[in-house]
C-alpha cells in the first residue's frame, strides 16, 4: 500500500522524469505460468525481453497491427493468446486495446465493437460466428482487420463480410 502524503509528493518531484534503460535482449521480462494440467503444480515459464521483440514482429506482420488501429482480443489473459498477442503486444507497440472481462455474450461483444470503435479484432473462430447471432445490423462497426488463432476456421465463417 502506498500512503499519498507529503513524503509521497516529495519523493515523486525529486525524481528525475527521465528514464535510462536498463535491460538486455537475455533480461528475464516475464513469467507465465503454466496451467499445471500435465504435472502436479503450474510452472513458471520464463520469457526474456528479446520475446517481446519478437512478439511486436509478429503482432505487426501476422496480426496486422498497426499505428492508430483500436485493437481488440477477447482472449483472457490467463491463456498464451490473450497474454501475448491481446495485452503484451499492442501495449509494447504503443496502440490502443480493448478488454473483455466476464462471459462472453454477443451482444456486449458488438456493444464493445461498436462503443470502442474497434478496427483490429484478434480471436478464436468460435467468436467470429458472431455473424450468424442475428444482432450484427444492429451495430455500426470499423472493422478493417480480423485474424484467428487456437483452432481451425469453418469455411462457411472464414467468409466473413466485415463481420
Amino acid at each position: 500500500m502506498v500512503d499519498v502524503n507529503n513524503a509521497f509528493w516529495a519523493a515523486l518531484h525529486a525524481a528525475s522524469p527521465a528514464y535510462t534503460l536498463d535491460t538486455r535482449a537475455a533480461d528475464l521480462a516475464v513469467f507465465q505460468y503454466t496451467s499445471g494440467t500435465t504435472r502436479a503444480l503450474p510452472e513458471a515459464v520464463k520469457h526474456t525481453h528479446r520475446s517481446v521483440v519478437t512478439l511486436m514482429l509478429a503482432a505487426l506482420y501476422g496480426v496486422g497491427l498497426c499505428p492508430g488501429d483500436r485493437y481488440f482480443c477477447p482472449s483472457s489473459p490467463a491463456w498464451g493468446n490473450g497474454l501475448w498477442h491481446g495485452t503484451i503486444a499492442p501495449l509494447a507497440l504503443g496502440i490502443r486495446l480493448a478488454s473483455y472481462s466476464g462471459k462472453f455474450e454477443a451482444v456486449r461483444m458488438f456493444e464493445a465493437l461498436e462503443e470502442f470503435q474497434i478496427t483490429n479484432v484478434a480471436a478464436a473462430p468460435t467468436v467470429f460466428l458472431l455473424q450468424h447471432s442475428g444482432l450484427r445490423d444492429r451495430y455500426r462497426l470499423h472493422l478493417g482487420k480480423i485474424s484467428f488463432t487456437g483452432e481451425p476456421m469453418d469455411p462457411e465463417t472464414l467468409v466473413v463480410h466485415s463481420m
